[in-house]
Parts: C-alpha cells; structure tokens; sequence
C-alpha cells in the first residue's frame, strides 16, 4: 500500500498528517507500506519522534516499510541525524555538530 507524506513541520497540519498516517496503517499487518516522501519539501527533525514511532509500529506488525521519493534536502537532515540509517540509508557525518541524534526505543514500542 502506498501513501503520500506532506511537508513535515511542528505544527497542527504536520500533527495532523501523521496522526492519519497512523490510523491508515495501524491494522496493516504483514503487508508492504510505501511512503512516498516527493511532497515532504521541508521535515522538521524534531517530528522524526512521532514518524519514528508509526513506523516502528508498522515494522513491529511485520510490515516491509519503504521511505522513496525524498527530496535530496530531506533526506541530507533526515541521515545527519541518523533517522534514515534505521531505513536501510548510510548516516552523513554532521561537520557543524548541529543536528540531534535520532534514536529508536526498540524495546519499548510507544505504539
């Protein structure tokens, strides 16, 4: 199943967004889930949190998630901070020590 993810910032549209993304997904078990990221021209880092975990929560159902379509900007954010190493994409070294390292409670699954 594929869905499209909107530009991600901290904000009620953003909250928004995710919150239907989980109810679309939240009984999918077993299936292949593409989020397709073309639209997402911005993401704050902060709401990786809330992206991280849907996702988890899908993966935990042993769904095959794939992240496609990012646009180079996103994507450059989302692997600084190691967000998009948990989705099969190398981490970039952050030279300026900027960005906060995203990190996944796998034990503790918050949905």
């Amino acid at each position: 199943m594929k869905f499209s993810l909107p530009r991600i910032r901290h904000d009620y549209r953003s909250f928004e967004a995710l919150s239907s993304l989980y109810a679309q997904t939240k009984e999918m078990v077993f299936d292949d889930v593409e989020i397709d990221m073309r639209a997402t021209h911005w993401f704050d880092a902060d709401m990786c949190a809330v992206f991280g975990a849907i996702l988890h929560s899908l993966r935990t159902r042993l769904n095959e998630v794939n992240l496609i379509h990012i646009p180079s900007r996103v994507e450059e954010i989302l692997s600084k901070n190691s967000f998009l190493s948990h989705y099969g994409r190398a981490r970039i070294p952050d030279r300026w020590g900027t960005t906060i390292t995203y990190q996944s409670s796998r034990q503790n699954p918050i949905l």
